[in-house]
């Protein structure tokens, strides 16, 4: 009804409804977009802008209106940032390639394994991942064709290129399905991967951040690992850490910085009877979950409901307790 008041030009009768719809359901994103949208049209662009952010807040899936954002409104960099490869430095671990020495089971090796998270009040994160990947042998290079993007949200491609053995650089072929493909590799190629991605509070205790991170695989060598996360600092951080895995921590303005790292790591070797590869390659668990009472909370929220006694029921445990 309001988009359509809206293409009548019946602005305040467009802007009613709106009020209405979102009185009745607060957390509706079209709603906010639509506000956007006849704020923009009246020369209101804060207004717009502000509706918009909303918007995408409420459904970072939303790409077309992250698109639109980023161009009437271009997101202010965080100190967080800072921790992004940029381009010089994504081409100075590419040059890491002519002194690597491949160590026995790897199949490829990760020149640079990274990733940097930020952490936000209401549980969503803002992370940018950077995987610059040589292939060292056949399977090496089969592996690096295809690289998926793994996480929940919206994602955009910052770079994605490839540089074969003589140093020559092309593009990525496609992106399609949360992969992006290489075509043409060989042994000797290394590859550039570098994404953002905007994910909404998880549904498991959604202000909360529960995530594990490795530094070390099956059959690959790493250079260089390294997590980096920022959160207010007021968070109470649970972790726990397998394998010789660094660890900084430090305090900037009102967040807390905290950067795990690894360097020179060696395949895992398989072996028979051995315990889960989870609690044999180097790895961090971390928590924001404060303690036991919020995940009880929580638990107890699930069941609220969901077990029900019946008369009848009730009138056989009476009679089955005096027969005892």
């Amino acid at each position: 009804l309001a988009e359509l008041y809206r293409r009548a030009g019946r602005r305040k009768q467009a802007d009613a409804t709106l009020e209405r719809a979102l009185a009745q359901s607060p957390d509706h994103a079209p709603s906010f977009s639509l506000q956007g949208a006849l704020a923009w049209e009246a020369g209101e662009r804060d207004r717009a802008v502000a509706a918009w952010k909303r918007a995408l807040e409420l459904n970072p899936d939303d790409e077309k209106l992250a698109n639109r954002l980023d161009f009437v409104s271009p997101e202010k960099k965080g100190p967080w940032a800072a921790d992004i490869p940029d381009d010089a430095g994504l081409e100075r671990v590419v040059a890491l390639r002519e002194k690597l020495k491949r160590v026995p089971g790897a199949d490829a090796a990760y020149l640079l394994d990274h990733e940097v998270t930020q952490l936000s009040h209401d549980g969503s994160t803002q992370n940018v991942v950077t995987l610059v990947m040589h292939a060292l042998t056949a399977d090496g290079r089969d592996r690096l064709t295809r690289q998926p993007i793994t996480g929940n949200g919206r994602v955009r491609i910052l770079q994605s290129w490839a540089v074969d053995e003589k140093g020559r650089r092309s593009e990525a072929s496609s992106e399609r399905g949360r992969q992006v493909f290489f075509r043409g590799l060989t042994v000797g190629s290394t590859t550039v991967l570098q994404y953002r991605l905007d994910a909404p509070p998880d549904g498991y205790l959604s202000r909360h951040l529960s995530k594990s991170w490795s530094f070390q695989g099956a059959a690959d060598q790493r250079v260089l690992s390294r997590f980096v996360l920022w959160l207010p600092k007021e968070t109470r951080l649970h972790e726990e850490r397998v394998g010789e895995v660094r660890r900084e921590e430090e305090v900037r303005g009102d967040s807390l910085r905290v950067v795990w790292s690894m360097g020179d790591t060696v395949p895992l070797t398989p072996e028979p009877n051995m315990p889960p590869a989870i609690e044999s390659l180097a790895n961090i668990k971390l928590s924001t979950i404060p303690d036991w009472d919020a995940w009880l909370s929580w638990e107890k929220a699930l069941l609220e409901g969901a077990f029900r006694t019946s008369p009848e029921l009730d009138a056989l445990a009476r009679k089955l307790g005096e027969a005892k």
